[in-house]
């Protein structure tokens, strides 16, 4: 009798602690992103160079989603490529560029849709990313919005998370809200130096 009784309480009881635990993670991956969103905003208030704030921004992005992995692209019109900028896993200067128009590569197909995309493990394989790409891989578009509507600037770059888990959605929304400030970030860029030319 006592073990009737007490099976549908226990088991209440158990539910409504993993109902708590969920809902305690939850609150902490929510808190990690936001806390993400305002340093991002305060390392772009006190920096000029381009360089410094993707470098900075790109080390706070890995260790919120736990990617060993990352870099950050930017487009060089003048030769249609996707420069490597900051990179974490690999030096920046051994990166090479990728041509805008490369139809294996991620991170170009990214950038020419403008819309984000996770490559899985054996999928789209490019051997200009196999420097900074290790299994599936996070990609977002950098877009800036001006007067005659948005263009891409760039790329992120996420892959190797340390956990093993899959990039999910909430990670790609967190990505893109930073990839938008970064854009800004390099339109800024762009403009103190074409005011200093």
């Amino acid at each position: 009798g006592w073990l009737k009784f007490l099976l549908p309480v226990v088991t209440h009881y158990l539910q409504a602690s993993l109902e708590v635990e969920h809902a305690a993670n939850e609150l902490a991956e929510r808190y990690e992103e936001i806390n993400l969103l305002y340093t991002t905003s305060e390392i772009l208030g006190r920096t000029v160079s381009l360089e410094e704030a993707a470098k900075t921004i790109l080390h706070e992005i890995s260790e919120t989603v736990g990617a060993s992995r990352a870099s950050i692209l930017v487009h060089e019109p003048s030769t249609d490529t996707l420069q490597v900028v900051a990179a974490r896993g690999v030096a920046t200067n051994t990166a090479p560029a990728i041509a805008v128009s490369d139809d294996c590569s991620v991170s170009a197909t990214v950038f020419r849709s403008r819309r984000s995309m996770i490559a899985e493990a054996g999928e789209m394989l490019c051997d200009q990313e196999q420097l900074y790409r290790n299994g599936a891989m996070l990609s977002v578009p950098i877009m800036w919005t001006g007067p005659d509507g948005s263009r891409p600037l760039g790329v992120v770059n996420l892959s190797e998370r340390r956990s093993g888990q899959p990039f999910t959605a909430g990670d790609q929304k967190l990505v893109e809200a930073i990839a938008t400030q970064i854009g800004t970030a390099i339109q800024n860029a762009r403009l103190v130096r074409a005011s200093i030319d």
